[in-house]
């Protein structure tokens, strides 16, 4: 069997902002929180649990989707929109 590497290309947004609006409610650990913050960030950007959603022949939800929603418990999905109705 042969192996693929498959290249993603994720959209970082800045969360810089966010990052130091948060931090700054810690008052003397302003800078740990700061930390762990931007390291949840970096650790978050590796996970293989996003990307488009694909499906296999037979219909259903590509493999290695499933086991990404097993192994975090969420698959963040670019590119895809539901439209709902909001009537009663």
């Amino acid at each position: 069997m042969q192996k693929h590497k498959i290249k993603v290309n994720i959209m970082k947004q800045d969360i810089s902002k966010s990052i130091e609006a948060c931090a700054a409610h810690y008052g003397e650990q302003a800078d740990a929180m700061r930390t762990y913050l931007v390291e949840g960030e970096k650790q978050a950007l590796i996970m293989s649990n996003r990307g488009p959603l694909r499906f296999d022949a037979g219909g259903n939800l590509a493999q290695d989707i499933q086991d990404a929603y097993f192994k975090y418990g969420f698959y963040y999905s670019r590119g895809c929109w539901v439209q709902r109705s909001c009537r009663p």
